[in-house]
C-alpha cells in the first residue's frame, strides 16, 4: 500500500508537468518511461523505452523532460527501505 500511494504521488507529479509541456503538441501516442529513484526521491537513471514506445522523438523528449523537471520526488515512506526502486510509467498523450 505504502508503494502504490507513492507511486500515485510520482505519477501525479509528473502529469503535472506533462500537462504544461504537451501543451502546443499535436500528435498522440504512448511512452514508456523506465526510470529509477533513490530513497532520497532524487532521478538516478531513467529512458524512455524505444522498444515499446512510439517512434516519435518528439513525444519522447515531452515525457523524458517531464520527468526531469518533476524530480526530486518525495523522499520514500518509512516502510519502504530499499535504497532505490525502478518504476514504469506509460504516459498516453491524447489531445482532448
Amino acid at each position: 500500500e505504502d508503494y502504490i500511494n507513492y507511486y500515485q504521488l510520482i505519477r501525479e507529479k509528473i502529469r503535472e508537468k506533462l500537462k504544461e509541456n504537451y501543451r502546443y503538441y499535436y500528435k498522440e501516442g504512448d511512452v514508456y518511461l523506465v526510470f529509477t529513484l533513490l530513497k532520497d526521491g532524487s532521478l538516478s537513471d531513467y529512458t524512455a523505452d524505444p522498444a515499446r514506445s512510439i517512434k516519435d522523438d518528439t513525444l519522447m523528449h515531452i515525457a523524458t523532460v517531464s520527468l526531469i523537471e518533476a524530480a526530486p520526488f518525495q523522499p520514500f515512506p518509512k516502510a519502504l527501505t530499499l535504497p532505490k526502486m525502478s518504476f514504469t510509467l506509460v504516459v498516453s498523450f491524447k489531445k482532448q
